[in-house]
């Protein structure tokens, strides 16, 4: 378990269950800030402005991202990012993109944008091979066995996998990257939030994320005032700084 060196801070994880994207931002919650999230998750008029976005995620995945079915016995992400912007305007990112790729795949995040491209020429360098009959790995299978042709049809498939493989990657990649750009480039909760609340129910909803946040506020005797024009803003400021936030 992370111990926070603040009352609220996040470190990069992966979650489990069908979600687009399984990687997560994971809270690490000091003892007093879990009291003040328990009191929070007691209150009714913030439970009626957290019921409003649980309301419009339709995908299961999501669902359990946000309402604590993955992060049980912790608190859910979404009441504990409503108390991280209540009681602070930033996040700290403990780690950086570059560090998640390395602990994942043992390769740098440089090596990890560059490894589609190596494949695809593997694959190339493949069906170069596969065409000379002299050198076709196909033709070294006896074709008195048993599944000898599904054998040999599965090497002369061994490009197209690759390719399908690369592709993956590629596209894991850019949501990563995607990730990275609109949450950790600015480090600000409040993008977090809009982020997942975007991305799980396929719209901004600022107002509901402003009844939210000042439910949370009220309920907790903290100042906030937020509306739904200002979390507009910036979410458009952050579109202009990044093409890749979603609209």
């Amino acid at each position: 378990m992370v111990r926070p060196k603040k009352a609220i801070h996040f470190v990069m994880g992966r979650l489990s269950g069908s979600i687009p994207g399984s990687f997560c931002l994971q809270p690490a919650i000091s003892k007093e800030m879990r009291d003040q999230i328990a009191r929070l998750e007691q209150n009714p008029k913030y439970a009626e402005a957290r019921r409003a976005i649980l309301g419009r995620i339709k995908q299961s995945g999501w669902r359990a991202v946000l309402d604590g079915s993955l992060t049980h016995p912790d608190p859910s992400l979404l009441t504990t990012l409503a108390c991280a912007i209540v009681y602070s305007d930033h996040l700290t990112r403990k780690e950086t993109l570059d560090d998640v790729a390395v602990g994942q795949t043992g390769k740098t995040w440089k090596a990890l944008r560059e490894f589609p491209q190596r494949i695809e020429c593997v694959a190339r360098e493949i069906e170069k091979v596969n065409a000379g009959s002299l050198f076709a790995p196909e033709n070294q299978i006896d074709t008195e066995k048993a599944d000898a042709e599904r054998f040999r049809q599965a090497f002369r498939d061994v490009p197209a996998m690759l390719r399908t493989w690369s592709k993956a990657l590629k596209e894991r990649i850019i949501f990563m990257r995607r990730l990275d750009a609109a949450v950790f480039g600015d480090s600000d909760s409040r993008a977090y939030l809009q982020f997942l609340v975007k991305e799980s129910t396929g719209k901004p909803h600022d107002s509901l994320v402003a009844n939210l946040l000042n439910a949370a506020a009220e309920a907790l005797g903290r100042p906030c005032g937020i509306d739904a024009t200002s979390l507009a803003k910036a979410r458009f400021r952050r579109r202009k700084k990044s093409a890749d936030w979603p609209a």
